[in-house]
């Protein structure tokens, strides 16, 4: 059964995270009502986001290695690390679920069906498409 979840988060991952591959633009090409500083961390934020979703999309889709799923971890506290301050809470969120079911915590897999975290995750994605 933890295999199961492991696999269903692994695929769903990069399919949450798609909205963001990286895309050269520069804090200039932010929306207009995003200061130039803010939206100077934003395209970093949205680099971050682009760079664990490339990595993400390949290695660890079979979820039997440890190494993979260890870098996957750290790449989700990376992005937890480095939210902006107006998306902090949703990331944190979106991390510590993902990280649940990742370490097969029982129950952890109802976190994607659960209102409130589709909530979360569709607050995250909405943030990825004015952003990034």
């Amino acid at each position: 059964m933890k295999r199961l979840a492991v696999l269903a988060v692994l695929a769903a991952f990069p399919l949450t995270l798609a909205a963001c591959t990286p895309t050269g633009g520069t804090a200039a090409d932010a929306p207009a009502s995003v200061s130039p500083s803010r939206a100077a961390v934003n395209k970093q934020y949205c680099d971050l986001l682009g760079s664990v979703t490339l990595r993400a999309a390949t290695p660890y889709m079979n979820g039997t290695n440890k190494t993979d799923l260890d870098q996957l971890r750290k790449d989700l506290k990376t992005l937890d690390d480095g939210a902006p301050a107006d998306i902090r809470t949703d990331v944190h969120s979106f991390v510590v679920g993902h990280l649940a079911i990742l370490d097969g915590e029982p129950g952890a897999t109802d976190w994607l069906t659960k209102p409130e975290n589709q909530a979360v995750a569709g607050r995250f994605g909405a943030w990825m498409i004015t952003n990034c």
